[in-house]
């Protein structure tokens, strides 16, 4: 009994670790594949139309100096363009800004917002507007936590820490551990039968 709960512990601590490390790897991967695929920067590059009507609209920031910038989503038609959304808008560098991700679920267009300044973070084309949507879907949610990944006051830093010394912890845990292993079978081939 004893012989087989050892093995299992030698086995728990050897798999382990390595299976968190690609599950948390497999979570960043999987985060990162989601932002790229839905936000939207340079906001000239996105490819939106939130009315559906086949006419391409657009979103544009507006303002000359930092602590009055805006985030203007418009409608566009023609021969004219009507602003149906208006959010403050952080622009302190790429990795500290305001995050848009345009997207269509069943059938409606929706934007989620990843930022520090605005209350509203979801919104929906409630067919006059983009109008506040108070309750985000599963997929809303997880692309908002994906672009939080790329900003600095969101999960970037702990995504650089683990991303950068995970492996090296890994490199050094096993290292112990098949010297902790080859001590033992050591000690017990070795040295255990010539004690008194």
């Amino acid at each position: 009994m004893r012989r087989k709960i050892l093995i299992f512990a030698i086995f728990v601590l050897a798999v382990g670790p390595l299976l968190i490390s690609l599950s948390v790897k497999r979570y960043y991967e999987s985060h990162e594949q989601l932002a790229g695929k839905y936000e939207c920067y340079p906001f000239n590059t996105c490819n939106v139309d939130f009315n559906s009507d086949g006419v391409p609209d657009s979103i544009a920031p507006n303002g000359k100096y930092t602590h009055d910038l805006r985030l203007k989503f418009f409608l566009n038609q023609e021969n004219s363009k009507t602003e149906i959304l208006d959010l403050k808008y952080d622009s302190t560098d790429g990795t500290f800004r305001t995050h848009v991700a345009p997207l269509v679920e069943d059938g409606v267009s929706k934007v989620v917002i990843y930022d520090t300044y605005d209350q509203g973070q979801y919104y929906f084309w409630d067919g006059e507007k983009l109008a506040l949507n108070y309750k985000p879907s599963a997929l809303e949610k997880q692309v908002r936590t994906a672009m939080s990944l790329r900003d600095d006051t969101g999960g970037m830093p702990i995504k650089i820490i683990v991303t950068i010394f995970s492996p090296l912890i890994l490199y050094f845990y096993y290292l112990l551990f098949v010297a902790a292993i080859g001590s033992v079978i050591f000690y017990r081939k070795y040295l255990r039968p010539s004690l008194p």
